[in-house]
């Protein structure tokens, strides 16, 4: 049996981003409030490449993203204080994929798949947390697909 070899691949994502936005309401298509929201997305994943043997590829990875979005408190037209509201969410996903090679007489046989394990959370305060209630909670995900390509280029998938 193969042990896995020293990665022929390595790639890293990340991202950040930052958005300020200012809108306009009209409650009652008579006069027109102003307010101001904020966003944020982080991101980052790193995934590898290993070959394991001659026709089997794995790929470990990791990912991590967080999101917010929050709308600023103000006071209307009519001097009343409209609270401030947000949601988030953040997840967090580990796994591995793999890809097998498999050579058969009339063309390629391929198996590609994975599992990985997903936890992931949402919160909000305000009125959006009475929409998008708080949850925390871990979920298990598996792929697995076959592919089978003929000598002449046709392709069951």
């Amino acid at each position: 049996m193969s042990s896995p070899k020293a990665p022929s691949s390595q790639f890293f994502e990340g991202r950040l981003l930052y958005g300020e936005t200012s809108n306009t309401i009209s409650p009652f298509g008579t006069y027109e409030d102003d307010f101001d929201t904020t966003r944020v997305l982080a991101q980052f994943k790193v995934t590898g490449e290993y070959a394991y043997g001659p026709t089997t590829t794995l790929y470990p990875f990791f990912d991590a993203s967080y999101v917010t979005d929050d709308q600023h408190s103000y006071v209307d037209s009519l001097g009343n204080t409209i609270p401030g509201q947000g949601i988030n969410l953040g997840q967090i996903e580990i796994g591995l994929g793999f890809k097998r090679e498999i050579p058969v007489t009339s063309g390629e046989l391929e198996l590609l798949g994975g599992v990985s394990g997903i936890w992931s959370h949402t919160g909000g305060n305000g009125f959006a947390s009475t929409i998008s209630p708080d949850y925390e909670g871990g979920r298990m995900r598996v792929e697995l697909e076959v592919s089978y390509s003929r000598m002449f280029g046709q392709v069951l998938a």
